[in-house]
């Protein structure tokens, strides 16, 4: 027998890449703003980031989340100037 190690080639079926979620739960939210959960919540309490419920779920969609950032940083922008 060689020493030599065999390797064996396994057949991988591709999945589909899945879309972009449209919209996305609290802990996530929160996670891609780079803030914690309860700081979410107060962010949709007060009115600056909307959600929306389904089911017993509350979700918020990715556009709104893309101008919440962009708002903040105009919010910013304007400070500094």
């Amino acid at each position: 027998m060689s020493s030599q190690t065999t390797r064996v080639r396994r057949a991988t079926t591709r999945r589909p890449s899945l879309p972009t979620p449209l919209a996305f739960g609290l802990d996530d939210a929160a996670q891609m703003l780079g803030i914690g959960r309860t700081k979410l919540r107060e962010l949709i309490a007060s009115g600056k980031l909307p959600s929306f419920q389904v089911g017993r779920r509350r979700l918020v969609s990715e556009a709104d989340l893309r101008e919440f950032v962009e708002a903040q940083q105009r919010r910013d922008l304007k400070r500094v100037s």
